[in-house]
């Protein structure tokens, strides 16, 4: 018999992953300021647009599952598509830090 999820507990998961997704963030922005030399360096105010764009993408695709499971009451998903809810918040990731890594290694070696 296959599992379901209901809507609360992808309502849970879907806070659970943007709460991660807040921390990592700073986490790598925190870590992003250290190598590039604090928030007024030029580096680092570049940063603040992949940022905003992977924060807000995480945010809306999460407030849009909220607003999904409160309007359809009864739905459900099976346990292994759960796991695939969880792929955008995972891009959203990876974006970043491609971004933050990018701008690091452009800044160590002089380009802009």
């Amino acid at each position: 018999m296959e599992k379901l999820a209901s809507t609360d507990v992808i309502m849970m998961d879907m806070m659970i992953y943007w709460i991660l997704s807040i921390v990592l963030f700073q986490i790598m922005d925190f870590f992003a300021k250290k190598k590039l030399g604090g928030k007024n360096h030029e580096g680092y105010k570049v940063l603040r647009i992949p940022k905003f764009l992977a924060m807000s993408f995480v945010s809306l695709y999460a407030m849009g599952m909220l607003i999904y499971c409160f309007i359809k009451k009864d739905f459900t998903v099976s346990a292994q598509t759960l796991t695939f809810l969880g792929v955008p918040f995972y891009t959203a990731w990876v974006f970043f830090l491609i971004n933050m890594l990018r701008r690091l290694r452009a800044e160590k070696n002089g380009r802009k």
